[in-house]
């Protein structure tokens, strides 16, 4: 007894972080930290919360930087990742610095495409490489443009940045005889690679959503290609050519390309390696240092974290995953609010954090995406009642 009333008095004073990451093709990181705020308020009426909502480079990259740096934004139109229409793409400019800041699922994200529309084979990063050049014609003495940060994640496509080459001036050869070139359709058409003349003249560093490598067993088109449609006779075909992209390109740069763990966003970087400055920048670097979320996990006793779906890939630098492993490190309890989850990532880390899934109180996936806002306060309320049972030595095993 004396155990139980020890704990309840300690929620009353806990300090919470709020940590969310986008819940995918249903509300951003923003909007999913702003509600477990409430509800968690709700809950803890006495408890000190921080919030603050994260991005891997994934969907809502964009809106969680304008969270944590000074942007204006505007919008520049550009074609679809399917060619089919004209769509704005927001970025984000820090005028201070002088640094643009875009999330690549704008431009060819899971989120641009109706689901019964896409078409992997025939989707590419053409468009990026068109937005890239209408942002270079922006750039004057009163607008100056010191770097492109570009959030990797979320995509429809695996064109191994073939688009976004062929939109910056390399050339393909190709023994295909349509103008869609450059699209996976048209790849085993392809015989070589020219480089453009000039590389594109802003620096840009790439934000990767995972560590993944650009093809093999565990590269990208074998990780995510079946979740963004594509058949196993397609999957053959990518990884072909990724695998004759990789040595030919790497060759052209005399760089060893196979061991890099750069394949995000279906291995878009590797056109843009040859186009342009390009510097990786990790996820966890991101999250933990340039927007200091280390920081907030070291002043707080409980970090909240979350995405739709929590499960393997979710430890492949992904943001929950992140949030996780330093939170655990840091001795932190630590939460997970989340669509669902899968069995293998409970029985790996449910002695060690708390996994709460709308799953189990909505009966399947379509109703939690409907009813999410209330399935975070219902996820609040078992996250209270949790806490209130366990002690901090029972919790953090």
């Amino acid at each position: 007894m004396l155990l139980i009333i020890h704990i309840k008095i300690w929620l009353l004073s806990v300090k919470i972080l709020i940590a969310p990451n986008s819940f995918k093709e249903c509300a951003s990181s923003v909007e999913i930290a702003k509600l477990l705020e409430l509800a968690v308020k709700q809950e803890l009426p006495g408890a000190s919360i921080v919030t603050a909502p994260v991005s891997d480079g994934g969907d809502g990259f964009l809106e969680v930087c304008e969270q944590y740096f000074l942007l204006n934004k505007q919008f520049i139109t550009i074609p679809n990742c399917l060619g089919t229409k004209d769509i704005p793409v927001p970025i984000g400019y820090e005028p201070q610095s002088g640094v643009i800041f875009l999330e690549s699922a704008d431009v060819f994200g899971v989120k641009t495409i109706p689901l019964e529309d896409r078409e992997i084979m025939h989707s590419g990063s053409f468009g990026l490489g068109i937005l890239l050049q209408k942002i270079m014609a922006l750039r004057t003495d009163i607008f100056p443009i010191t770097k492109i940060v570009i959030g990797l994640g979320g995509s429809a496509i695996n064109d191994f940045g073939m688009g976004v080459f062929a939109a910056l001036g390399g050339i393909i050869n190709s023994q295909c005889t349509t103008s869609e070139y450059y699209l996976p359709a048209n790849f085993d058409a392809i015989t070589g690679f020219i480089p453009a003349d000039g590389k594109f003249a802003i620096p840009i560093e790439l934000v990767l959503d995972v560590e993944v490598f650009l093809t093999g067993k565990n590269g990208t088109t074998n990780t995510f290609a079946q979740q963004k449609g594509a058949t196993n006779m397609d999957i053959v075909k990518l990884e072909d050519f990724g695998k004759y992209a990789v040595q030919v390109l790497g060759l052209l740069r005399k760089k060893d390309l196979i061991s890099k763990k750069i394949g995000a966003s279906g291995g878009v970087s590797l056109g843009l390696l040859h186009c342009a400055d390009i510097a990786f920048i990790t996820a966890r670097e991101f999250i933990l240092s340039r927007i200091g979320i280390a920081k907030y996990i070291a002043e707080n006793d409980i970090v909240v974290t979350g995405e739709g779906r929590f499960d393997r890939q979710s430890l492949m630098n992904k943001a929950p995953g992140i949030l996780v492993q330093n939170a655990l490190a840091s001795g932190k309890k630590t939460v997970v609010i989340c669509g669902s989850a899968s069995q293998e990532i409970k029985e790996e880390l449910g002695g060690k954090v708390l996994i709460l899934e709308m799953l189990n109180r909505f009966g399947s996936e379509r109703e939690s995406v409907l009813r999410f806002k209330e399935g975070i306060f219902a996820l609040a309320g078992e996250m209270r009642e949790a806490l209130q049972l366990k002690s901090a030595s029972e919790f953090n095993l």
